[in-house]
């Protein structure tokens, strides 16, 4: 995908493999994504956030967006960190995101 492309993806609302996602960032040939909870479930409600990805190499296959590897930030591995996890998961997301 060309930069632009990865651009225009900002803000949008994408479902991969029937799981909604939040596209809240780029960088050079990746994606920050915020993965929605699909359904309710014991942890979360449909519509809370689950993780923070960072998709590298991204790209379409029939219309569904998928990457060559990933960087995976649950929200659930921060709830001990000392600050509100999505903060912290957030920020490790960020800084994976721009230093690769």
């Amino acid at each position: 995908m060309t930069q632009d492309e990865l651009n225009q993806l900002v803000g949008k609302k994408l479902v991969i493999r029937e799981i909604p996602h939040l596209c809240i960032a780029v960088g050079r040939d990746a994606l920050l994504l915020l993965q929605l909870a699909g359904t309710d479930e014991t942890l979360f409600k449909e519509g809370d956030p689950v993780q923070y990805v960072v998709a590298w190499h991204p790209s379409f296959q029939e219309d569904e967006l998928v990457w060559a590897n990933g960087s995976y930030f649950p929200l659930l591995a921060y709830r001990d960190s000392g600050m509100p996890p999505s903060a912290q998961a957030l920020r490790d997301a960020v800084d994976a995101l721009y230093q690769h």
